[in-house]
């Protein structure tokens, strides 16, 4: 239960971390460095691998891991290879006609990359502001269930910043698609032609259909794209409570067409060169009191219903 309520949603990667573990493999997946800078990174112990849970909402730098991935294959190790679609084309790519049968590769349903200058820029506030150093975010604390999760900040002196404006600040500022990389706009990987041998994310068809199979820990969406996914599977679904979902149901925007950045970006990128991080979301609209109260307003009123059918409907 705690490996759930600590996952972003349903604990998927988990299950295909430990998969890979217990054949002495590595895993390769995205962590914050003691910068606060997200990267691939690859790891083998328990320890180092709990670093790569958690939605990170930033462009992550894949840096020597295609490289180190090549090795770990030519030494006949196993390697889960888990991030964007775009990532694990780009390491398929690489590694060519290289032997790849103890590689599994796990793409994420993603929601376009943010900026990692704008997210370096949000955390340098948040040091400047509380005059703490920023040891990790959380982008989806899961405090008050799955549907309604917000951000929490953690510094080094144990303290959290947690359901304020502050915290918020960033996830906020990603869900105006403001600061996503242009070329997301085209991305061909929002669609059911996956490049990973599964696919992972967020099942919101089971919440906004009011499913029974609904949880407040949250519901990993699976998706096996390959024989090799399919073995994995076979592998691992006596560990996990499963409901067979149809291609219709499982449906979601990002596995249509590619998100649609702002408008305004291009001219929210302009005002940044010249006003920087504080100013320019102050300009728009994102780090406003009042807006933020309202949005929170509506999300108490969601969570108070959610609560009031999860009494009527699921006892």
């Amino acid at each position: 239960v705690d490996e759930w309520k600590s996952s972003s949603s349903g604990g998927m990667f988990d299950l295909l971390a430990a998969y890979v573990a217990e054949r002495k493999g590595y895993i390769v997946g995205a962590a914050y460095n003691s910068n606060m800078e997200v990267h691939h990174e690859v790891a083998e112990k328990k320890d180092e691998i709990k670093r790569f849970k958690g939605s990170k909402y930033v462009q992550s730098e894949i840096g020597k891991v295609y490289g180190q991935v090549k090795d770990l294959l030519r030494q006949d190790k196993y390697v889960l290879f888990t991030g964007t679609p775009c990532q694990v084309e780009g390491l398929k790519c690489y590694l060519h006609n290289l032997d790849q049968n103890k590689l599994i590769t796990c793409d994420i349903i993603c929601s376009a990359v943010p900026s990692p200058r704008a997210f370096h820029d949000y955390i340098s506030f948040l040091q400047t502001k509380y005059a703490k150093r920023v040891i990790h975010l959380n982008m989806k604390d899961k405090t008050e269930g799955w549907p309604f999760a917000k951000s929490r900040v953690y510094f080094e002196n144990g303290e959290s910043l947690y359901d304020t404006i502050d915290a918020d600040l960033w996830i906020n500022l990603w869900a105006t698609e403001l600061i996503n990389r242009p070329c997301c706009e085209k991305c061909r990987f929002t669609n059911y032609n996956r490049p990973g041998d599964v696919t992972i994310g967020d099942c919101w068809p089971v919440y906004h259909k009011k499913d029974k199979f609904s949880h407040p820990n949250g519901i990993s969406q699976l998706m096996i794209n390959s024989e090799k996914g399919e073995r994995v599977f076979e592998e691992i679904k006596t560990r996990m409570t499963i409901m067979p979902i149809t291609k219709e149901y499982s449906w979601q925007s990002k596995l249509e067409y590619p998100i649609r950045n702002n408008s305004l970006s291009e001219s929210f990128w302009t005002d940044y060169e010249e006003l920087g991080f504080l100013k320019v979301v102050k300009k728009y609209g994102v780090y406003s009191p009042l807006n933020y109260k309202k949005k929170k307003y509506k999300r108490m009123l969601k969570h108070l219903l959610s609560v009031v059918y999860h009494i009527l409907v699921k006892k």
